[in-house]
């Protein structure tokens, strides 16, 4: 069965087409599946972000209008003009952050490739090396203060990362 979308007086506004449809966000958009793929359409039908991902997290579409994005097993992030913002070269993406208002500003995000971790910012730029085999956690201190906790050789460590 297809799923499409229809107004209060049965009009219908997105046509019967896709596999999935989920919610549309404050900015009208909404994250789609049409032939095992996932894309992103406005209210208006408009294709925003091509269907070419094996996954889009739903809840790393966020008001920057950055999404996390699968495509053969490789985790990047996009922008809504489809411009990627993070290679897909990762085995793994979280924006742990996310609802914290400073940190969308900062636009970190925890990576793991090939069993490391580290962390990167929000145009791709290595932040904290990709070296750590256990977890990173983030919080806030201030507007520009991250409190860093990352864990290697099964010790734990903390410092301050200072982002201008």
């Amino acid at each position: 069965s297809k799923w499409g979308v229809i107004d209060t007086t049965h009009k219908i506004i997105i046509p019967l087409l896709y596999d999935e449809i989920e919610s549309f966000n404050q900015q009208g958009l909404a994250i789609v599946k049409k032939d095992s793929k996932w894309g992103v359409i406005d209210t208006t039908h408009k294709i925003i972000i091509p269907f070419l991902y094996d996954e889009i997290e739903s809840e790393s579409f966020n008001k920057q209008g950055l999404a996390i994005v699968k495509k053969e097993s490789k985790w990047g992030v996009i922008d809504t003009t489809h411009k990627i913002i993070i290679p897909l070269l990762y085995d793994q993406i979280e924006f742990p952050l996310l609802y914290d208002q400073i940190s969308k500003q900062l636009g970190l995000a925890i990576v793991e490739k090939d069993g490391k971790r580290g962390v990167v910012d929000k145009v791709g730029e290595r932040i904290i090396p990709i070296i750590y085999d256990g977890s990173i956690e983030l919080s806030t201190i201030s507007e520009n203060l991250i409190r860093v906790t990352v864990q290697m050789n099964e010790k734990w460590s903390n410092f301050v990362l200072y982002i201008p």
